[in-house]
């Protein structure tokens, strides 16, 4: 695990220095990516893209996509970009650069639309403990892992 965070922290060192909020966050993301990919089991993948129920209902764009093919394929796919079956996502993963309260509800809102609301009480609790710590202590890059589930 040392490792794997010494290598996320280079990436987010070597990003610093691009001033473009999209490709920063996309260097990141290909960062945790990369860093995740050996840790999957082979039948698992990393994509990007949006989530799609049996109701035709589509989440927000998703920063990654832990998804097990076996279970169902894409629908579409372009890359590592695809729209994906709801049965076949296992995570969702929102990689943001800052952490705010508004970045955080956002990050919730894409990936848990439809979720209960305690999720947001909690994050929110996160932001508020953050907030309360020394700036040095405080958490710069958010990962939101949500799982995502069906009835």
């Amino acid at each position: 695990m040392r490792a794997l965070s010494a290598n996320l922290r280079a990436g987010v060192l070597r990003s610093d220095a691009v001033r473009h909020a999209l490709t920063k966050g996309e260097m990141r993301e290909e960062d945790l990516a990369a860093a995740l990919a050996p840790h999957l089991p082979q039948r698992m993948s990393l994509s990007s893209g949006v989530v799609i129920n049996d109701r035709g209902e589509e989440s927000g764009q998703q920063d990654l996509l832990i998804v097990d093919s076996d279970v169902s394929p894409a629908f579409v796919t372009a890359g590592r970009l695809g729209v994906h079956p709801v049965e076949s996502v296992l995570a969702a993963i929102e990689v943001k650069s800052t952490l705010t309260s508004a970045l955080v509800e956002d990050a919730v809102e894409r990936g848990a639309s439809g979720a209960e609301t305690s999720s947001r009480a909690l994050f929110r609790a996160f932001v508020r403990a953050n907030q309360a710590l020394p700036e040095m202590d405080r958490t710069n890059a958010l990962f939101v892992v949500d799982q995502f589930t069906t009835a």
